[in-house]
């Protein structure tokens, strides 16, 4: 996230090591819970799951992956910051469907890819990791194959090209590896939420700002308490 600005920052020596690092430490990552690397576009890696080998626990691999990639840029940032270097920072989408894979291109050059709505989709989730901030997203689809994985609900939402809602969540972290007072968060969590979608934006308010309160590192509760502004002000608006 925020690659221009970054960009900006180095010299062309000091952007070429840094983008060496993330990408050998990511592809590591991904290697290990046996993914296919699809491309490199810019500063981002495309990558799935159950080709060109079938893979029965593909969703959890790719979960799994991101979970330990987060943690790992956490840790890279870190290591540039000490250099006097901006501390990089990552958004995750992930998606689960079907999708066409194979070699396509042209006689002059092909690519082993994959595309689809699937992938459509899971970019479009990608794209609101800015929105909500928060390092991973996962739609749906996903969130329905995991096992182990604590997550949390983060919205409802309409993804450009659908016209059904889509149910958005963030993997935080293995079940086992869950804190007592996460999960006492979450449970609070759930309760703003559920007032959220039930119109309720007073009670879901004051929850989410408990919630922040909380942990003000934790910025996807100011985006709610942003979005029950806008919708309340919406409402003075037309006079509701």
């Amino acid at each position: 996230q925020n690659f221009t600005s970054i960009s900006e920052e180095l010299n062309p020596k000091q952007l070429n090591i840094l983008l060496n690092e993330y990408f050998t430490i990511m592809t590591e990552i991904l290697f290990k819970y046996h993914a296919t690397i699809d491309k490199y576009i810019g500063d981002a890696i495309m990558a799935f799951w159950n080709a060109p080998t079938s893979q029965t626990q593909h969703a959890q691999l790719s979960v799994e992956a991101a979970l330990e990639m987060d943690k790992a840029i956490r840790e890279l940032a870190k290591k540039f910051v000490s250099r006097g270097w901006p501390g990089p920072s990552m958004g995750i989408g992930i998606n689960t469907g079907r999708a066409n894979v194979g070699n396509m291109g042209s006689k002059y050059r092909m690519t082993y890819t994959a595309i689809g709505d699937a992938v459509n989709l899971a970019s479009r989730v990608e794209t609101l990791t800015r929105n909500y901030r928060v390092p991973i997203i996962i739609s749906e689809n996903t969130f329905k194959q995991l096992d182990g994985i604590r997550c949390r609900e983060l919205d409802r939402v309409r993804v450009r090209g659908k016209h059904q809602l889509t149910r958005i969540y963030q993997p935080l972290c293995k079940e086992d590896e869950l804190e007592q007072s996460l999960r006492e968060k979450l449970l609070v969590h759930d309760e703003a939420l559920a007032l959220y979608h039930d119109e309720k934006h007073k009670n879901a308010a004051r929850l989410f700002r408990e919630l922040y309160e909380m942990d003000k590192t934790d910025k996807y509760y100011k985006v709610m308490l942003s979005k029950i502004r806008d919708i309340q002000a919406q409402s003075v608006t037309n006079g509701d």
